[in-house]
């Protein structure tokens, strides 16, 4: 395990008498207790090699934790509180292993993990697993609503250009809020090219100039 819990107090109740270098030792051998969740190799030398316990000093302080709080046994150093916390993390987890597996089979159509068969097989790590074939819903692309007469004078006044806001709305409803053969998604950047267009030729009628297909259309229809 690479997580334990650790109680301040308790520890400091049991430990009031270590030097500080008899602190650093017992907390790296409890480190070395949870995460491989077994006793400590009961060999010293390679313990204390393993764990680089070097000089004099070390030694005797690693001596010292080792007979206050392990007691050693045929499988190597116990350490009490640590086995307790391990069985209790042991019971926890094949109790939830146990409800999992017993959710899991009552829902008939869960979806089954290709180990199933086997009585080792891995469970699923949820109880309520989204579908694979769940996707996030898309925003909606958001729809151009044309602007008011209000709306355009005050952008043109805000940019402080030529642009005629009614012949500029005038237009744009003439031919159904195109431009050229697509649909405005913005009609400021409609606004800042008749702006463009004034600037560059200010005999012009200011507005976009009219594209053949228009032009043809007209004839046709006789305007």
């Amino acid at each position: 395990m690479h997580y334990y819990q650790f109680n301040i107090a308790d520890y400091r109740k049991d430990t009031q008498h270590l030097s500080l270098l008899e602190h650093a030792i017992y907390r790296s051998l409890l480190d070395t207790y949870y995460l491989e969740e077994s006793p400590l190799c009961k060999e010293d030398a390679k313990l204390m090699r393993t764990h680089s316990i070097r000089s004099e000093d070390e030694k005797k302080a690693f001596q010292n934790v080792i007979s206050d709080f392990f007691t050693l046994e045929d499988d190597g150093y116990h350490h009490k509180k640590c086995d307790e916390e391990l069985n209790k993390i042991y019971e926890k987890s094949e109790k939830a292993r146990i409800s999992a597996k017993k959710r899991w089979e009552k829902n008939a159509k869960a979806m089954r993990t290709h180990s199933e068969g086997s009585a080792d097989g891995m469970l699923p790590n949820t109880y309520n697993p989204i579908p694979n074939t769940q996707e996030p819903k898309k925003d909606k692309a958001k729809r151009f609503t044309p602007p008011t007469l209000q709306e355009v004078t005050a952008y043109c006044q805000e940019r402080k250009n030529t642009v005629s806001p009614q012949k500029f709305i005038d237009y744009y409803q003439g031919n159904g809020w195109m431009r050229g053969k697509s649909k405005i998604k913005c009609w400021k950047s409609c606004v800042r090219t008749w702006e463009q267009n004034s600037d560059n030729n200010q005999t012009a009628s200011p507005g976009p100039r009219p594209m053949l297909s228009d032009i043809m259309r007209d004839q046709r229809n006789g305007v």
